[in-house]
């Protein structure tokens, strides 16, 4: 069944917005018809269609569950990038992994600032009910480099380096169970002084194998792999 997404769930009746009405519209939805609506939060409801019509979206919400989330969670932190289409790409395919949150980080090598925040939004949350998924990851504020170390810490630590250094294989470095950061670089990569930082603050160089991947092919198979590794 379909997953439609109200940010505000109660007892009672509630509106689709605009997005999701149009939605509704689209798979010929009609009153009586029951659907299954999320909050992003855990919350699942099952809900009946009182009226559909071009103007407005009701349903009818009796009951609504929550579900825990039980594994583990990623932070993934990653560099915007020039071509604005790629980077909505990398949130809309980490989403449907089931990312935990994203954070936006400007390295020296960082071209683009990131645009479009609402945009991102309707993207993650479009892959959210897409991938039926009860949580929608958090998009953080874009954070410097520096500043990111000061806000987040996991069990579980790991930069992805392109240039020669000690490094483990990305699968190897994730245990199964453990909440993870994993850093990911600009195109030009991490300079050597903000690859030195994220070893002084306890994290652990990976490889993602020989081939030299895009950042958000690198984004994508860091949160498959963590993905994989806890089902």
């Amino acid at each position: 069944m379909e997953l439609f997404f109200c940010p505000e769930l109660i007892n009672g009746i509630v509106e689709l917005d605009d997005n999701e009405a149009r939605h509704a519209r689209v798979l010929r939805k009609r009153a009586g018809d029951t659907i299954l609506l999320i909050d992003g939060k855990g919350h699942r409801a099952e809900a009946v269609v009182v009226e559909l019509s071009q103007r407005q979206v009701l349903l009818q919400v009796n009951e609504i569950e929550f579900f825990e989330k039980k594994s583990p969670k990623l932070i993934l932190a990653v560099s915007p990038l020039k071509n604005p289409d790629r980077f909505e790409w990398l949130v809309e395919k980490c989403t449907e992994s089931g990312v935990d949150t994203i954070v936006p980080i400007v390295c020296e090598r960082t071209e683009a600032i990131l645009k479009k925040t609402e945009r991102l939004q309707r993207i993650i949350r479009s892959a959210t009910t897409q991938s039926l998924q009860y949580y929608m990851p958090e998009l953080a504020l874009p954070s410097t480099y520096a500043d990111f170390f000061k806000q987040y810490k996991a069990e579980t630590n790991l930069i992805a380096w392109c240039d020669d250094a000690k490094k483990t294989t990305l699968l190897a470095a994730l245990p199964a169970g453990s909440n993870a950061a994993i850093l990911i670089g600009p195109e030009g990569d991490f300079t050597k002084a903000e690859f030195e930082l994220a070893l002084s603050n306890g994290f652990e160089a990976i490889s993602m194998g020989e081939n030299r991947l895009r950042t958000e092919t690198a984004a994508v198979f860091a949160s498959q792999a963590f993905y994989l590794i806890n089902s």
